[in-house]
């Protein structure tokens, strides 16, 4: 609070008080004029009070309101991660999916990024089996998530490890388990393939 209103609340709270001990003491006495210029005399402390304080507060809260720039969003987990990815920090990247996946066990996704990374740029398909096979260990997929990580796992047995025997298994699995789901009509596709080989 600055030095003029500090003295301009002051006077207020003077002149105020002073009115109201006139007006206790003298109402009775008052005529009809004097009532008038006590009423005005009141308009005017008030108005004081109202420009001096709480026009300006007003001012404040509505400029707040319209002018000030939101808060920075934080980044969270998943674009730090993807971030991490396309900086090709991929190891810093992996341990953000992680906890992405650890604080949304609902969301796929994150273990699906996980495995593209181990195996596209860290070239070690055996730890993208392994992420997917963890994947799979847990319950309460939906069924056409838990199609899609038996293909994936399936697809990666064939391409890395030349696993043909185990994939068809788990192709086999995919549509006996999860007919209703587009990997189903995929893995027969996919053992079709194999036996033409």
């Amino acid at each position: 609070m600055s030095n003029k209103q500090l003295i301009l609340l002051n006077l207020s709270v003077i002149g105020g008080a002073t009115l109201i001990y006139l007006l206790a003491t003298n109402w009775g006495e008052m005529d009809i004029g004097t009532r008038f210029v006590v009423f005005v005399l009141f308009a005017g402390i008030f108005g004081v009070l109202f420009v001096a304080f709480l026009l300006p507060m007003i001012g404040e809260r509505v400029g707040e309101f319209f002018y000030t720039p939101p808060e920075e969003v934080q980044a969270d987990d998943r674009q730090r991660a993807m971030a991490k990815l396309a900086q090709g920090e991929y190891e810093e990247a992996i341990e953000l999916f992680k906890k992405v996946a650890k604080s949304e066990p609902e969301d796929r996704l994150p273990v699906v990024e996980i495995a593209k990374i181990q195996v596209d740029h860290l070239h070690d398909p055996d730890a993208a089996i392994a992420t997917v096979q963890g994947a799979l260990a847990r319950e309460g997929w939906r069924d056409n998530d838990a199609a899609y990580f038996h293909f994936r796992l399936a697809d990666l047995l064939v391409e890395h490890k030349e696993d043909k025997e185990q994939a068809r298994v788990i192709y086999q699995e995919v549509i006996d388990k999860y007919p209703e789901t587009r990997h189903s009509a995929n893995a027969t596709h996919k053992l079709h393939e194999l036996d033409a080989v």
